[in-house]
């Protein structure tokens, strides 16, 4: 939805750009028919007809515009992400979750947190997890661990999936080796990708809707995603806190 949001706000922008370039062509050049008429009524007339057409023009835009506020603000503030994008659930799963392949996974435990497993199964197709040793236990820090990751995290993670449409990549969940991670926390770290660094751009007013709370990227991410601290160059990923 994000990458449709933008290609609107260019069509919308291209639109009014090609109309007030038309209209100011159009008024120069009717001007200069009638400034060089030399008393030739017939260009006169000619050039009177383009000075209108153009001003026509002009207020058939304008009258486009103050439809649209009508309608709604946010489509002539150019914030079409505010018309499209719907609130997140943060609750927890219901008794059974449907799982990637269309099976069910057990709700989380009392507490309200996953194991590695129920999460694993929990997450939306498109959400993978890796590490550097290719590993899931949560005392390893050389592993990508889900062991204790709150529930509503990972429905804050699949949302980001669905509305993204990205291919998420976990890089860091609860393991050692993290001073923000860890059980309970919703601290999740996510590969640097251009598509995720295009969505939470373009979605950059919209963090509230989405849970998250803070966020840490690359440097060449850091302005364009308004993060509040920088990732390491050695280590390229997304640092998203979701809140709970």
């Amino acid at each position: 939805m994000g990458r449709l949001n933008t290609y609107l706000e260019d069509i919308y922008r291209f639109a009014f750009w090609t109309v007030g370039i038309a209209v100011v062509f159009m008024l120069t050049i009717g001007g200069f028919m009638y400034l060089t008429s030399a008393g030739n009524t017939s260009r006169m007339e000619s050039a009177k007809t383009v000075i209108f057409d153009a001003i026509l023009g002009l207020v058939l835009a304008l009258v486009a515009w103050l439809f649209l506020y009508v309608v709604n603000p946010n489509l002539v503030n150019l914030n079409l992400t505010a018309v499209s994008i719907r609130p997140i659930s943060s609750t927890a799963p219901a008794s059974t979750t449907g799982d990637a392949t269309g099976g069910t996974t057990p709700p989380p435990t009392s507490s309200g947190l996953y194991t590695h497993a129920e999460a694993m199964a929990a997450l939306a197709n498109g959400i993978s997890v890796s590490s550097s040793g290719n590993c899931s236990n949560q005392n390893n820090a050389s592993c990508t661990s889900l062991e204790g990751i709150p529930a509503p995290v990972v429905n804050r993670i699949n949302a980001l999936r669905n509305a993204s449409g990205c291919n998420l990549v976990i890089t860091g969940g609860t393991e050692t080796g993290h001073k923000t991670h860890g059980t309970g926390r919703g601290s999740v770290d996510f590969r640097e990708d251009s598509c995720l660094g295009n969505f939470l751009r373009d979605n950059v007013t919209q963090y509230a809707t989405y849970g998250i709370a803070k966020i840490c990227a690359p440097t060449n991410w850091q302005a364009a995603v308004r993060a509040s601290c920088v990732e390491p160059s050695g280590s390229p990923h997304f640092h998203i806190q979701f809140s709970i």
